[in-house]
C-alpha cells in the first residue's frame, strides 16, 4: 500500500488537478497532473498521478487513456496499490460505456466495486457506482433503484463528493436539483461544468 504520509502529500500537490477534473475542465486537469508527474521522483507518486490522469482521459480521450492504462495498472498491481486498481477499473468502464460496450463495462465496474469493498474504500466504491449509473443510463435510459440508493447513502456519508449530484440530476431530468446545485458547491464555472456533463451524458444515448 502507499504510505499514508505519501498519499497526503500527493493529494495536496495534485489538488488543483482534482478541482479541474471534478469541474470537467479535463484539459486543465491533464496539464496539472502532467506538471506534477514531471516534479515527482517516487514511483508511488507517479502511479497515483497517472491514475488521476486516467480518471480524466476516460471522459474525452480514449486513445490517451489506452496508452496510459496498461502500464499504470501493471504498476499498481505490482505494488498492490488497491485503491489505484479500483480507480483504473472504473475509468476503464467509462471508456467502454462511451463505446457502447455495456456488458464489458459492467464487468469492470463489478471488479472495481469488489476491490474497493474488500479494502474498505467507500470513496472508490462511490466512483465505481457513478460509472454504473452512467452504464444504466446508457443502456436502459435510467438509473436502477439499487444503484441510486447506494450512491445516495455514500454521498450522505461523504459530502466532499456532493458534486456527483450534478450528473445524477442531469440523468434524472431533475432541473430543480440542478438549480440548487448552482449555489451549493464551489464551482469554478457552473455553466461550463453543467454543459460538459450534459454533452457527455447525451453522448451515451446517441445510438
Amino acid at each position: 500500500m502507499i504510505k499514508k504520509r505519501s498519499v497526503l502529500w500527493i493529494e495536496k500537490k495534485s489538488a488543483i488537478g482534482h478541482i479541474y477534473r471534478f469541474n470537467m475542465m479535463l484539459d486543465k486537469a491533464k496539464c496539472a497532473y502532467q506538471g506534477q508527474i514531471a516534479n515527482v521522483r517516487s514511483l508511488s507518486a507517479k502511479i497515483h498521478l497517472q491514475t488521476n490522469m486516467c480518471e480524466s482521459f476516460c471522459f474525452f480521450d480514449s486513445e490517451e487513456f489506452d496508452e496510459l492504462y496498461d502500464e499504470t495498472l501493471r504498476q499498481a498491481k505490482n505494488f498492490r496499490y488497491y485503491r489505484n486498481i479500483g480507480k483504473l477499473y472504473y475509468s476503464k468502464a467509462i471508456v467502454l460505456i462511451t463505446k457502447h460496450k455495456y456488458e464489458m463495462a459492467y464487468s469492470f465496474i463489478g471488479k472495481s466495486i469488489n476491490i474497493n469493498k474488500e479494502n474498505g474504500y467507500e470513496s472508490g466504491e462511490l466512483f465505481a457506482l457513478i460509472a454504473k449509473a452512467y452504464c444504466n443510463y446508457a443502456k436502459l435510459g435510467g438509473i436502477s433503484h439499487t444503484t441510486l440508493s447506494r450512491i445516495e447513502e455514500l454521498l450522505d456519508k461523504n459530502q466532499v463528493y456532493r458534486f456527483f449530484r450534478l450528473p445524477l440530476s442531469i440523468m434524472q431530468g431533475n432541473n430543480k436539483m440542478l438549480e440548487q446545485l448552482r449555489t451549493e458547491f464551489e464551482w469554478v464555472d457552473f455553466e461550463y461544468t453543467a454543459a460538459c456533463y450534459k454533452r457527455f451524458i447525451n453522448s451515451l444515448r446517441s445510438l
